[in-house]
């Protein structure tokens, strides 16, 4: 049995940011989109941000992560 298939139970609830260029040649959003809905089938909290740009890291796609960081930050101490 897959070490990575007994942590199936851990994945619900998890956050996931799938950032994806519309010009990277080693990734296509059809890709990215199947990941997220794989992932969110098995009860990840998915959030998918596509970019008009290649592999590089647009100032945009910083941005994104920081923002989806400090919510993650932020829902976390309402919970807790």
């Amino acid at each position: 049995r897959s070490h990575s298939l007994t942590q199936l139970r851990d994945l619900p609830g998890k956050r996931i940011l799938i950032g994806v260029g519309t010009r990277d040649p080693q990734a296509s959003v059809s890709d990215a989109v199947s990941a997220g809905r794989v992932l969110h089938a098995a009860g990840m909290d998915v959030s998918t941000r596509v970019y008009d740009s290649s592999a590089s890291l647009p100032a945009k796609m910083l941005k994104d992560i920081n923002h989806w960081l400090m919510d993650g930050i932020y829902e976390s101490n309402l919970v807790g």
